[in-house]
């Protein structure tokens, strides 16, 4: 695996951690969702589609899961929940999750992730509002504007929108 340590931001294994003060803030680390926004695409890209017929089910799964992992953002977990129903009319039934993205979450099984899923703590937006400041991604847009771009934000197009969007060097 690889370890970058920027100036600000700390980048281990799909993780960013903000640096703030010399310090990296561990509390604040998240997964990279601007990859994870990259990644969706191909999933549901015209070549996924034609080939394979499950590619909704695959596509689901790696939304759910990176809607969980998510969760310290909870505008962009909302954001990724909201493309997994698009796709496929399903509450958030995590026996749908394929292994693969389970194992991602750290957790082995279903029963695993429902006990993980219940330490989620209430969604806290001024918490991610500093994670956003603190990584950068607010440098060039408010607070507010973030959420409603993520908020109206297109599966379809998102790779535009993450591409304003950057990470402290």
């Amino acid at each position: 695996m690889k370890m970058f340590v920027r100036t600000r931001v700390l980048e281990f294994a799909g993780w960013k951690a903000p640096i703030v003060n010399g310090r990296v803030v561990t509390d604040h680390a998240v997964p990279d969702f601007i990859r994870n926004v990259h990644a969706a695409a191909i999933t549901t890209s015209a070549q996924a589609r034609e080939s394979s017929n499950a590619w909704k089910k695959v596509a689901w799964s790696k939304y759910m899961s990176y809607s969980l992992a998510l969760h310290k953002l909870p505008t962009v977990s909302r954001m990724f929940r909201r493309w997994a129903v698009e796709l496929q009319n399903n509450r958030a039934d995590y026996a749908l999750l394929e292994k693969e993205d389970i194992r991602r979450l750290g957790v082995d099984d279903h029963d695993e992730l429902v006990a993980l899923v219940e330490q989620f703590e209430t969604p806290d937006y001024e918490r991610e509002e500093q994670i956003l400041t603190e990584l950068g991604i607010l440098r060039s847009r408010t607070y507010q504007e973030f959420c409603i771009d993520a908020e109206n934000q297109l599966r379809e197009a998102a790779n535009d929108w993450v591409d304003t969007l950057s990470y402290y060097e």
